[in-house]
């Protein structure tokens, strides 16, 4: 069977601090290798969306800046989808 592979290019990255971070206090994320406007989304362990958000990204400048949420003890995944480019991440929740 041939399948069609759907997904974007993931070249670049996501910068994530500090991970692991208290309670989500003061959370800054940056891209490399991404420009424009994004979609940002943060999702729990569990797949369930807990932030999102549309932002302008600038290639290693932060897109997200000591951004105050409270969140959970746990893993999260930071995805960023721009026109032509998926970055995925994750960080840790920690007391």
């Amino acid at each position: 069977l041939l399948g069609i592979q759907n997904s974007l290019p993931t070249t670049g990255s996501l910068n994530i601090f500090p991970n692991p971070c208290h309670g989500g206090q003061n959370l800054t994320i940056e891209t490399n290798g991404m420009n424009g406007e994004c979609d940002l989304t943060i999702m729990n362990n569990i797949g369930q969306v807990v932030y999102q958000e549309k932002v302008v990204a600038t290639e290693g400048a932060p897109i997200l800046t000591g951004k105050q949420m409270m969140l959970a003890n746990g893993m999260y995944t930071v995805v960023l989808t721009g026109e032509m480019k998926k970055h995925t991440a994750r960080f840790i929740v920690a007391d």
